[in-house]
């Protein structure tokens, strides 16, 4: 999942770079997303614009592109 907000980061800012929470929890399971919020790895952001009412938009955190960068390494090397 972290690696995949960098991977987008990659191509477009980070302020762009996000992910809805039903399309999260749909990919990745409801319990891994709760282990990145609360590791401080995504932060949340409700949507304010009418398409986006209401909608749980993540970004990836300072933290979280640390930790994305260390499960890189980690695969680089294998």
């Amino acid at each position: 999942m972290l690696f995949d907000f960098l991977l987008l980061e990659t191509y477009y800012d980070s302020s762009q770079s996000v992910q809805a929470y039903e399309d999260m929890a749909r990919k990745y399971g409801v319990a891994a997303v709760r282990r990145a919020i609360e590791a401080g790895y995504i932060r949340c952001h409700r949507g304010g614009c009418n398409a986006l009412r209401g909608a749980a938009l993540f970004w990836l955190t300072d933290k979280g592109r640390v930790q994305a960068g260390k499960s890189l390494r980690v695969h680089l090397r294998s």
